[in-house]
């Protein structure tokens, strides 16, 4: 006689079961998340010592080198977000027994979507959350390193509405440091660090889930 599965095996299969992700797709995700970080992180660093020499009055560079300077930074940081977003999509759809409601390729198009460009990221990137805490009871090291809920909201508040507050309020004051100067550099780093955070352990929980399964994972991105 045939034996039944238990609800538990049904809802939780033996990782031999469980799709394993191409090792090529996690190295290309590693790599992408490492730059994204590494650009995020350098737009953090300018913004600090921007903020610091205004505050303790250092001579700081003309308008035109600073502003020539943020639009590199930030257009550096979007193309590198959207690479690793594309990558941890298309890795989603492969730790998934289910299909996604879209493609890695409509993943990153929704940015440039007006009306659309103020959900739609959002959803995805928790669609992506979502496989990966779904399949953590697959861990062997314990509770997946997927950021919450709540985290993935507070990011993209802040994604949405730091650009808007420093353009209402703006970040230049020639009378020196201003509380609208303040807020805008202190959002603008929030939403910048909050990124950083989110890629992290967003790939972390990937490379984590893979090792579980049993994939070739690369090494960390730190430790």
């Amino acid at each position: 006689m045939e034996t039944v599965p238990t609800v538990d095996v049904a809802l939780n299969p033996p990782p031999g079961e469980r799709p394993v992700p191409d090792s090529r797709l996690l190295r290309g995700a590693n790599a992408r998340a490492m730059v994204a970080i590494g650009v995020h992180g350098l737009y953090v660093a300018w913004l600090v010592a921007l903020f610091a020499g205004e505050f303790i009055g250092y001579a700081l560079p003309d308008d035109l080198v600073i502003q020539a300077a943020d639009i590199g930074l930030s257009l550096g940081m979007l193309v590198a977000f959207l690479f690793w977003k594309w990558s941890a999509y298309r890795l989603a759809m492969q730790f998934s027994a289910d299909p996604l409601e879209s493609t890695p390729g409509w993943a990153v198009a929704v940015y440039f979507i007006p009306i659309a460009n103020l959900w739609m990221p959002y959803t995805r990137v928790q669609e992506v959350r979502e496989v990966l805490e779904d399949s953590g009871g697959a861990l062997e090291y314990g509770r997946s390193a997927a950021p919450s809920h709540g985290f993935v909201l507070a990011w993209w508040l802040l994604w949405i509405f730091a650009p808007i507050t420093v353009n209402l309020l703006g970040l230049g004051d020639p009378s020196g440091v201003s509380y609208a100067w303040v807020i805008g550099v202190g959002m603008t780093l929030a939403s910048n660090l909050f990124s950083m955070a989110l890629v992290l352990r967003m790939n972390e929980a990937a490379q984590q889930l893979a090792a579980s399964r049993g994939a070739e994972v690369p090494a960390p991105l730190f430790g």
